[in-house]
């Protein structure tokens, strides 16, 4: 594992350099690496090597309902999450008319993360209709 790992972090530093030169505001080391997450050692390596070359912030996106196994969290700066959830239920809770349309387009606008829900896990960030910054 240890030329994958060589590799894949020359990959990412490149591109931690790119996103220094180009004054990007935030920048993700992996999404949904499962079999890697374990190797905790070898993410607080690239981590600290990544803070020595960029001074945005950095985040890590795990796939839902694996947040508990990843144990980098408090060398990151944001916690990320993919979550495949079923749009329409969401959008129904939010009182968006016409959710059950086959053909509806729905942006969702604000953050894509959900930081604050209540006990139904409904998110306070409420999708919207119109010209946003998400498509789904």
């Amino acid at each position: 594992m240890g030329k994958v790992v060589d590799e894949y972090n020359a990959f990412i530093l490149h591109y931690v350099e790119v996103a220094q030169q180009t004054h990007c505001e935030m920048f993700c080391l992996g999404c949904e690496m499962s079999s890697t997450e374990g190797f905790e050692q070898k993410w607080r390596n690239l981590i600290l090597e990544s803070r020595k070359r960029y001074d945005g912030l950095l985040t890590y996106n795990v796939n839902h309902g694996k947040a508990q196994d990843v144990r980098f969290w408090d060398a990151l700066d944001v916690i990320g999450m993919s979550g495949y959830y079923p749009l329409g239920h969401y959008m129904q809770m939010a009182g968006i008319e016409g959710a059950d349309r086959p053909d509806y387009q729905v942006t969702l606008s604000g953050s894509p993360d959900c930081l604050e829900a209540d006990s139904g896990g409904t998110c306070s960030n409420q999708p919207s209709v119109g010209k946003t910054d998400f498509l789904y």
